[in-house]
């Protein structure tokens, strides 16, 4: 999973399941300009023991997820992913202004 510049595969969303815990669900995702376009399958994950580390216990299809937890479960799940990599995107574009708007008053170029 690698994205470069907002392109690339990720893991986003969160669904809980209070009966798999500590386990929950992630969905892989391919993102464009950090915006989800194509969802891929979902996996039981729990968090490894260092940041971004994943432990995966498990895969099902998107079928699969609706058949088991409903409209509403998929739709939330759907949901977390896309707040999830838009949030992340604003993020890091907020940063990148940031530093830009540094780097030209440290360099004089920020004209008045």
């Amino acid at each position: 999973m690698r994205r470069v510049n907002g392109f690339g595969t990720t893991i986003a969303g969160r669904f809980d399941d209070p009966a798999m815990s500590p386990w929950y669900f992630k969905q892989y995702v391919f993102t464009a300009l950090f915006v989800p376009i194509l969802f891929g399958a979902i996996y039981a994950v729990q968090p490894g023991k260092h940041s971004n580390e994943w432990r995966f216990g498990g895969r099902v299809s998107g079928r699969e997820f609706l058949r088991a937890y409903g409209w509403r479960a998929y739709w939330m799940l759907k949901g977390t992913v896309v707040l999830e990599t838009v949030a992340f995107g604003l993020f890091m574009l907020t940063g990148m202004g940031l530093l830009a708007l540094l780097w030209f008053w440290l360099t004089g170029q920020f004209r008045h």
